[in-house]
Formats: C-alpha cells, structure tokens, sequence
C-alpha cells in the first residue's frame, strides 16, 4: 500500500513539472515572448537581441541578430472578430502604400510583399493573430532592408 502511494507521489511530481515546462522560456523549440507581454512562441535564431517599446496602447517588440533576422512585433487593441477580416485591413494598408508593388505570396494569416523604395526592391510580410481583444501583428523589423529570401525565412519561423 505505502509502495504504491510513493510510485503514486512520483508519478504526481513528474506529471506536475513536466506540465510546468511549457510555461517556461522554450516550447518545441520555439522562445517564448510572455515575459515581454505578448502571449505567443515563435521560433529565433540564436543570440538575438530583444528591443520592447511601448507607444499608447501598441507594444512594440524587435527581435534581431547580427546576420539578417529582424523582426517587429506589435500588440495592439482590434475592432475585429475575425482573423480574415483583420488580415484583409492590413493587406489594404500596405496595397495602399505609393511604394507598393506587388503580393508576392498569399497565406490564410498573411502575406509577403514587395516594395520599391528608391529604385531599390525591399521585401516584407504582415501575419496576424488574434487573441480575443488583441491583434498580434508579426513583420519585418523598423531597419531591414530585408531581401525576398530573408523575409520567406522570417516568415516560416512564425509558422505553426
């Protein structure tokens, strides 16, 4: 009986922290950005750098390395109830920039675009989250002049 109250106990503990790993700082091999007040886990390269602003009701949070990872993520309030609504708004916001050129690749959370900035082709993405009241928004970091293929690496990093 006191034998397999401990087997018991153990099994206990064991069920206990292994549920209380996910709650840390790595889950399946992703980083976890909860200590910066943004409830998601995203895949980073090594050694990056994290960089929180706020302004209002927008968290702002950059993540870089030294090579050509640079990725913003914002956290704001959302007036939308549905995620393909809300990447539909930010698809029109960016369509709708002078510098626009095209949609280079279409996702049911996002997309990839690019850009034409004095004569120079940049590349960037919008992926979207919604959680409850809050719009997560994933794209290239404020000082990339991000290339095609960095972007496409950034962007599958996010995916699930």
């Amino acid at each position: 009986m006191i034998r397999s109250l401990n087997y018991t106990m153990i099994l206990v503990c064991v069920l206990v922290f292994s549920g209380c790993e996910s709650f840390g700082s790595k889950k399946d091999g992703k980083v976890s950005l909860h200590k910066y007040g943004i409830p998601v886990f995203i895949k980073v390269p090594d050694n990056v750098t994290f960089s929180k602003a706020s302004s209002g009701n927008v968290e702002s949070l950059t993540i870089t390395d030294s090579s050509d990872f640079n990725l913003q993520v914002l956290m704001s309030p959302t007036g939308y109830s549905q995620l393909k609504n809300l990447k539909l708004y930010h698809r029109d916001l960016v369509t709708n920039n002078p510098y626009f050129i095209k949609i280079v690749e279409d996702y049911d959370e996002g997309f990839i675009f690019e850009l034409l900035i004095n004569d120079v082709r940049v590349y960037d993405f919008r992926k979207v989250v919604l959680l409850g009241d809050k719009e997560i928004v994933f794209q290239a970091g404020p000082t990339c002049q991000c290339t095609e293929k960095n972007v496409m690496n950034m962007y599958s990093s996010l995916l699930k």
